[in-house]
Protein backbone atom coordinates (compact mmCIF):
# COMPACT_ATOMS: atom_id res chain seq x y z
CA UNK A 1 0.00 0.00 0.00
CA UNK A 2 1.25 3.35 -0.80
CA UNK A 3 2.51 5.63 2.33
CA UNK A 4 0.21 8.24 2.13
CA UNK A 5 1.37 12.38 2.41
CA UNK A 6 1.24 14.39 5.85
CA UNK A 7 0.50 17.29 3.91
CA UNK A 8 -2.37 18.17 2.45
CA UNK A 9 -4.24 20.86 0.87
CA UNK A 10 -6.98 23.02 3.32
CA UNK A 11 -9.46 21.95 1.11
CA UNK A 12 -8.95 18.43 1.18
CA UNK A 13 -8.51 19.02 4.53
CA UNK A 14 -11.91 20.84 5.18
CA UNK A 15 -13.70 18.09 3.53
CA UNK A 16 -11.92 15.69 5.77
CA UNK A 17 -12.95 17.33 8.97
CA UNK A 18 -16.20 16.30 7.84
CA UNK A 19 -15.98 13.07 6.65
CA UNK A 20 -13.23 11.98 9.29
CA UNK A 21 -14.20 12.42 13.36
CA UNK A 22 -10.13 11.61 14.40
CA UNK A 23 -9.55 14.88 12.78
CA UNK A 24 -5.98 15.08 14.89
CA UNK A 25 -4.66 11.72 12.93
CA UNK A 26 -3.79 13.60 9.92
CA UNK A 27 -2.75 16.97 11.78
CA UNK A 28 -0.08 15.37 13.58
CA UNK A 29 -1.65 15.59 16.85
CA UNK A 30 -1.81 19.23 17.20
CA UNK A 31 -5.04 18.85 18.53
CA UNK A 32 -8.08 21.56 18.94
CA UNK A 33 -5.82 24.21 18.07
CA UNK A 34 -4.39 22.94 14.86
CA UNK A 35 -7.66 22.03 13.90
CA UNK A 36 -9.20 25.63 13.86
CA UNK A 37 -7.74 27.21 10.74
CA UNK A 38 -9.08 23.60 9.06
CA UNK A 39 -12.71 24.45 10.03
CA UNK A 40 -12.30 28.29 9.48
CA UNK A 41 -11.11 27.35 6.01
CA UNK A 42 -14.10 24.96 5.40
CA UNK A 43 -16.73 27.26 6.57
CA UNK A 44 -15.19 29.72 4.53
CA UNK A 45 -15.02 28.13 1.16
CA UNK A 46 -19.07 26.65 1.97
CA UNK A 47 -20.11 30.50 2.40
CA UNK A 48 -18.00 31.45 -0.24
CA UNK A 49 -19.58 28.83 -2.73
CA UNK A 50 -23.39 28.78 -1.47
CA UNK A 51 -22.50 32.93 -2.23
CA UNK A 52 -22.07 31.66 -5.96
CA UNK A 53 -24.09 29.16 -6.14
CA UNK A 54 -27.55 30.67 -5.99
CA UNK A 55 -28.68 34.66 -5.68
CA UNK A 56 -28.52 36.24 -2.14
CA UNK A 57 -29.11 39.55 -0.79
CA UNK A 58 -26.61 41.97 1.14
CA UNK A 59 -27.12 40.49 4.12
CA UNK A 60 -25.71 37.00 3.16
CA UNK A 61 -23.02 38.87 1.14
CA UNK A 62 -21.99 40.52 4.24
CA UNK A 63 -21.82 37.59 6.70
CA UNK A 64 -19.27 36.42 3.68
CA UNK A 65 -17.58 39.34 4.17
CA UNK A 66 -17.65 38.53 7.84
CA UNK A 67 -16.20 35.32 7.66
CA UNK A 68 -13.83 36.12 5.12
CA UNK A 69 -12.36 38.65 7.76
CA UNK A 70 -12.37 35.52 10.69
CA UNK A 71 -10.37 33.83 8.34
CA UNK A 72 -7.31 36.22 7.84
CA UNK A 73 -7.75 36.84 12.04
CA UNK A 74 -7.40 33.27 11.94
CA UNK A 75 -4.73 32.68 9.93
CA UNK A 76 -2.62 35.91 11.17
CA UNK A 77 -2.78 34.35 14.60
CA UNK A 78 -0.86 30.96 13.01
CA UNK A 79 1.47 33.21 11.59
CA UNK A 80 2.07 34.74 14.72
CA UNK A 81 2.12 31.20 16.34
CA UNK A 82 4.83 29.14 13.52
CA UNK A 83 7.18 32.85 14.43
CA UNK A 84 7.07 31.92 18.14
CA UNK A 85 7.72 28.46 17.60
CA UNK A 86 10.58 29.11 15.49
CA UNK A 87 11.83 31.62 17.61
CA UNK A 88 11.97 29.46 21.09
CA UNK A 89 12.63 26.16 18.83
CA UNK A 90 15.69 23.97 20.26
CA UNK A 91 17.92 24.89 17.20
CA UNK A 92 19.41 27.91 15.95
CA UNK A 93 17.45 30.75 14.78
CA UNK A 94 18.13 30.25 11.24
CA UNK A 95 17.71 26.10 11.52
CA UNK A 96 14.82 26.63 13.18
CA UNK A 97 13.25 29.11 10.45
CA UNK A 98 14.55 27.02 7.60
CA UNK A 99 13.70 23.32 9.16
CA UNK A 100 10.74 24.13 11.50
CA UNK A 101 7.35 25.74 11.48
CA UNK A 102 6.94 27.19 8.12
CA UNK A 103 6.23 30.55 8.83
CA UNK A 104 4.31 31.74 5.58
CA UNK A 105 2.77 28.84 4.80
CA UNK A 106 -0.32 30.59 7.02
CA UNK A 107 -0.39 34.15 5.21
CA UNK A 108 -1.53 31.94 1.97
CA UNK A 109 -5.27 31.94 3.40
CA UNK A 110 -5.37 35.71 3.95
CA UNK A 111 -4.37 36.47 0.48
CA UNK A 112 -7.06 33.92 -0.90
CA UNK A 113 -9.55 35.41 1.48
CA UNK A 114 -9.05 39.04 0.20
CA UNK A 115 -8.84 37.50 -3.47
CA UNK A 116 -12.42 35.82 -2.63
CA UNK A 117 -13.53 39.33 -0.51
CA UNK A 118 -12.73 40.78 -4.24
CA UNK A 119 -14.70 38.64 -5.89
CA UNK A 120 -17.88 39.33 -3.32
CA UNK A 121 -18.04 42.90 -3.92
CA UNK A 122 -18.18 42.03 -7.82
CA UNK A 123 -21.16 39.79 -6.83
CA UNK A 124 -22.56 42.41 -5.03
CA UNK A 125 -22.30 45.36 -7.22
CA UNK A 126 -23.73 43.14 -9.96
CA UNK A 127 -26.95 41.51 -8.40
CA UNK A 128 -27.41 45.14 -6.59
CA UNK A 129 -26.21 47.22 -8.23
CA UNK A 130 -22.45 49.92 -7.31
CA UNK A 131 -21.85 50.31 -3.30
CA UNK A 132 -20.18 53.96 -4.38
CA UNK A 133 -21.83 56.32 -6.47
CA UNK A 134 -19.74 57.56 -9.96
CA UNK A 135 -18.03 60.46 -9.88
CA UNK A 136 -19.18 63.45 -11.29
Amino acid sequence: MPRRSRHRSPTGLGFLLLANPDVGAPLDGVGPVGALPVAASAVAIGTIVVALAKPHDGAYLRFVALILALQIVVEAVGFAFHVTANLAGPGGLRENFLHGAPVFSPLLFPDLALLAAIAVLVLAESRMGPTVPPAS
